[in-house]
C-alpha cells in the first residue's frame, strides 16, 4: 500500500475555484486526484500489512500533529508568491508556497514518525524526503508545447501572491487509477466568514 500526506483547502474561496478550474484544463492527472491538495510528505510504502500496526502508526501521527497545531486559535492560510516549471518526462507547472514554521515542524516530526517504522519513499526530483520541499501543482503535460500553453494561460488568469485557506491535513492512499483521501489526521479551525484575500500583484514567472 502506498500513502502520502498533504494539506487540503477550503473550497469556498475564489482562488480555490480558479485553481481547480485551471487544473481541470491543464493537469492530465486531475482525474487521479481531483482533490486540491499540497503534498507535505511524498508517497511512501509501509513494511507492514497488518491493519492494527497501520492504525497504530496513524494514531501516532495524529498525536504528533495535535502536539504541534492544537494551540492554533485562527485558521491557517498558505501564501504562494512564485510559480515555476519543472521540465522532463512529465512537465509540471506549480506554485511555490511560503511554509510557516508550524508546517515545517510538522513535516519533520511526521518524517521522524515514519522513519521509525522503516517506510520506503518513492523517488521524485521535485519532492525529496531528505530535503522537504513542497509545492502545489497547477498543470502537468507530457509535451513541452502543452506546458508552455499552460504557462501562458497562468499569466492571464492568476496574480501573485495567491492565498489558500487550509482545511485538513490528510493521509491519502493509492487505489487503482487514483489517490483517495484515506484519513483526516488534523482539522484546522474554520475561517471567519468575513475573512477575505486580495488578488495580489501581477504574476511573475
Amino acid at each position: 500500500m502506498q500513502y502520502f500526506i498533504g494539506l487540503t483547502f477550503h473550497p469556498h474561496y475564489l482562488q480555490f475555484k480558479k485553481i481547480d478550474s485551471f487544473r481541470r484544463r491543464f493537469d492530465f492527472k486531475y482525474n487521479r486526484s481531483a482533490i486540491l491538495q499540497m503534498t507535505l510528505l511524498p508517497p511512501f510504502r509501509l513494511k507492514t500489512n497488518k491493519l492494527s500496526e497501520i492504525n497504530e502508526l496513524f494514531e501516532v501521527m495524529e498525536e504528533t500533529l495535535d502536539g504541534h497545531l492544537m494551540d492554533l486559535d485562527e485558521a491557517s492560510g498558505i501564501i504562494f508568491k512564485s510559480m515555476e516549471v519543472s521540465r522532463g518526462r512529465t512537465n509540471v507547472l506549480y506554485l511555490k508556497p511560503e511554509i510557516s514554521p508550524d508546517f515545517i515542524h510538522c513535516q519533520e516530526s511526521l518524517l521522524e514518525d515514519l522513519s521509525k517504522c522503516g517506510v520506503t519513499f518513492n523517488q521524485s526530483k521535485l519532492i525529496d524526503p531528505c530535503n522537504l520541499k513542497t509545492f502545489l501543482p497547477l498543470g502537468r503535460a507530457s509535451l513541452l508545447d502543452q506546458i508552455d500553453i499552460a504557462v501562458e494561460a497562468a499569466h492571464r488568469e492568476f496574480q501573485l501572491p495567491l492565498h489558500l485557506q487550509v482545511k485538513h491535513l490528510c493521509l491519502f492512499e493509492k487505489m487503482p487509477g487514483q489517490w483517495i483521501q484515506k484519513r483526516k489526521l488534523y482539522t484546522f479551525p474554520s475561517p471567519k466568514i468575513s475573512q477575505s484575500w486580495s488578488d495580489g500583484d501581477p504574476l511573475q514567472i
